[in-house]
C-alpha cells in the first residue's frame, strides 16, 4: 500500500508538474493507494467553494482510508522524533512525524515532496514511493490552469489528465 503525503496532492490538485505529481498520475487507477486522515484535513481545508471542497471530497474518499495517530504511533513517534534529534535531525513539523512513524510501523511506502520526510528514509528506514527513489517491492508496480489552484473535474478515472478546471483552492494551504 502506498500512502500519498498532502505534499503531493496539493500540488496535484494545482496542476503543478512534479516527478512526484507524475508518478502520483501513474499509481492512479493501477496501484491500491491510500490518504491519512491528517493529510485529508490538509488538503481539504484549501478549498474555497463548498461545491469544490465537496467534489475533492468524494474523490479521495474513493481511497483507503488511514487513521494516522492513537495512543501507540504517538509514543513510538515521540521515540523517532527524539532518535532522529540525537542524530542531530530536527523535525520542523510534528504530523510529519506522526505520518512517518504510521508508515514505519505497518509497513506503508510514502509517496512525499516534502523534505522533512527525508530523514526517516536515512535513519529509520520509512519505504519510500518517489519518481527518483522507488522502494515498492517491484511486484507491486503497475506494467494548469493558472486561474485556480487545486484542479479536479468528477470522473470515474481519477487521474491528472481529468483532474483539471473544476475545483479551485486557497494557495495559503500546507
Amino acid at each position: 500500500m502506498i500512502l500519498v503525503d498532502s505534499s503531493v496532492w496539493i500540488d496535484y490538485f494545482r496542476g503543478n508538474a512534479t516527478p512526484e505529481t507524475d508518478r502520483l498520475d501513474t499509481l492512479l487507477g493501477t496501484e491500491p493507494l491510500a490518504i491519512g486522515d491528517l493529510m485529508l484535513t490538509e488538503v481539504l481545508q484549501g478549498f474555497t467553494s463548498d461545491r469544490d471542497f465537496r467534489r475533492a471530497s468524494d474523490l479521495l474518499a474513493t481511497l483507503t482510508q488511514i487513521d494516522i495517530a492513537g495512543r501507540d504511533i504517538a509514543l513510538k513517534a515521540a521515540e523517532n522524533y527524539r532518535t532522529l534529534r540525537a542524530r542531530g535531525v530536527t523535525i520542523r513539523k510534528t504530523i510529519d512525524t506522526l505520518i512517518a512513524t504510521r508508515c514505519i510501523e505497518d509497513g506503508l511506502s510514502l509517496l512525499y515532496s516534502d523534505r522533512d520526510f527525508d530523514p526517516f528514509v536515512e535513519h529509520l528506514e520509512m519505504r519510500v514511493c518517489n519518481a527518483a527513489t522507488l522502494t515498492e517491492p517491484k511486484e507491486n508496480l503497475p506494467n494548469t490552469n493558472a486561474d485556480c489552484d487545486y484542479s479536479c473535474e468528477q470522473t470515474d478515472s481519477f487521474s491528472k489528465s481529468t483532474l483539471k478546471d473544476s475545483v479551485q483552492c486557497d494557495t495559503k494551504t500546507a
